[in-house]
């Protein structure tokens, strides 16, 4: 794979438009524009600390979803029942 294309692919796997992009990584607008066109040449360094970030970012994502989880005092409903509840609110065929 081509390095614009390796941008743009990590890019649209954060599920990110270019200027969020930017914004997160704190890269000009025209650079990553100019990396994705392959007008210019990003340094084989740079591509893996932007992977490493994303990578970060997912696992912290991942943490903190896990502390709410573990944290919260509702406890998580059971599939069965919710289907069971499911089906008592639906109208019987001879009330339609």
């Amino acid at each position: 794979m081509n390095e614009e294309n390796d941008v743009k692919k990590l890019r649209m796997d954060m599920g990110m438009n270019r200027r969020e992009f930017c914004e997160f990584y704190g890269i000009p607008y025209r650079t990553v524009s100019d990396w994705e066109a392959g007008k210019r040449k990003m340094p084989d360094y740079v591509f893996r600390l932007l992977k490493y970030r994303a990578k970060m970012e997912i696992l912290r994502t991942l943490e903190k979803t896990e502390e709410d989880v573990t944290n919260c005092r509702i406890a998580p409903v059971d599939s069965d029942y919710f289907n069971s509840l499911n089906e008592s609110v639906k109208p019987k065929k001879d009330q339609q």
